[in-house]
């Protein structure tokens, strides 16, 4: 019998305990996702970092929604419940291997 196991190493769901966790700033988590400001148009709207596009699911097309906890966006290149993880962080590499 062979097994075949397929690893998806760039995002989590929205529902894991690093991004909970990320979301409070509990160390060493914090930095685990991509977490990013954005900026207040002239009506008071918050807008995301830059227009990148998401590839699936978030219905305005953006990569970024805005976690009110944490008072800033997090980038998630598909749907917004898989937040994509931060593979600059030595600590997220780690754990992921």
């Amino acid at each position: 019998m062979k097994v075949m196991l397929t690893v998806v190493p760039n995002h989590s769901s929205c529902e894991h305990t690093w991004f909970y966790d990320s979301i409070n700033r509990i160390e060493p988590y914090t930095n685990y996702y991509v977490w990013a400001d954005g900026e207040v148009d002239a009506n008071g709207t918050r807008q995301p970092p830059n227009h990148w596009s998401s590839v699936v699911g978030y219905e305005d097309g953006s990569a970024w929604t805005y976690d009110e906890n944490r008072g800033q966006w997090y980038y998630h290149k598909y749907d917004e419940s898989l937040p994509d993880l931060n593979l600059d962080s030595d600590d997220v590499v780690e754990e992921i291997l």
